[in-house]
């Protein structure tokens, strides 16, 4: 099975890349030849979607919100269009932030954003938006994860490298999530498109079997880098407003994944 994947430059498509032999696509996702041409040369069985603006807090910022649609939403278009046109299925990867978290997270497949529970930031409105696709075009899957964590991830080697220096830190209580290391992520994705051809559910949770706050997160992991955890407090409320804000109780259910076989890793298996 062919497998091709945009966004190969990225953390997620690297390791597809270079781990599971995917096959990059060139191309910019707002162009539709440049699409077609990769489709052409590729010939791919799969398309997994990976390409777009992730950063929060850039896609948050004014003068990038126009350029995050354009890319977030229209592009994702134009790349369901365009394989929707060969006939050939699109894996696309989408996230938590979805989700407003004004509830108790751990959100199943068959639960959607309503008009009283929106995304709270502009980089999960756009990814709400290109879910929204999967309606028009039947040849669009959606496989939704949460936070994946790598152990030089930007906000978590900041962290440690303030523990380092004697520094305390003081990390969100109140901000859960269902943490998955990316390697065992890019293990799930793998696993559901090579089950392409079996059916497998439009929508499905690959992501940590538990959900835990942030402070949880980091305490344990600063704990298993044998770092000093004296250093790591809890912060119980929000009071910075400097950047994106943030779905508070987040999290997915993976029930669904559970049932149909795939491996069950929780933060903890990640961290070790």
């Amino acid at each position: 099975m062919r497998i091709a994947l945009n966004g190969h430059r990225g953390n997620i498509g690297s390791r597809l890349v270079k781990d599971y032999g995917f096959i990059p696509m060139e191309m910019d996702i707002r162009q539709p030849k440049q699409i077609a041409d990769a489709i052409t040369i590729t010939k791919p069985d799969i398309i997994i979607h990976l390409a777009g603006k992730s950063n929060v807090n850039w896609c948050e910022t004014q003068k990038n919100q126009e350029a995050a649609h354009q890319v977030n939403f229209r592009g994702s278009n134009l790349v369901f269009e365009q394989a929707d046109q060969s006939h050939i299925p699109v894996v696309f990867v989408s996230s938590d932030h979805i989700f407003s978290g004004k509830g108790f997270g751990s959100y199943k497949e068959t639960d959607f954003p309503t008009e009283n529970s929106l995304p709270v930031n502009q980089y999960g409105k756009s990814k709400l938006a290109a879910e929204g696709l999967s309606r028009i075009y039947p040849n669009v899957h959606i496989v939704r994860t949460s936070t994946n964590f790598w152990v030089d991830s930007p906000s978590i080697s900041k962290i440690f490298g303030d523990i380092r220096s004697g520094k305390d830190v003081h990390v969100p209580v109140y901000m859960w999530r269902s943490f998955l290391h990316i390697d065992h992520f890019c293990q799930l994705l793998s696993c559901y498109c090579l089950n392409i051809n079996d059916n497998p559910p439009q929508i499905l949770n690959l992501s940590g079997s538990k959900v835990v706050s942030w402070y949880r997160f980091i305490k344990d992991f600063a704990q298993a880098r044998g770092l000093n955890t004296s250093k790591v407090h809890p912060k119980w409320f929000e009071d910075n407003h400097d950047y994106a804000p943030r779905a508070y109780r987040a999290g997915l259910n993976v029930n669904l994944s559970k049932k149909l076989g795939y491996p069950q890793f929780s933060y903890l298996d990640g961290i070790s």
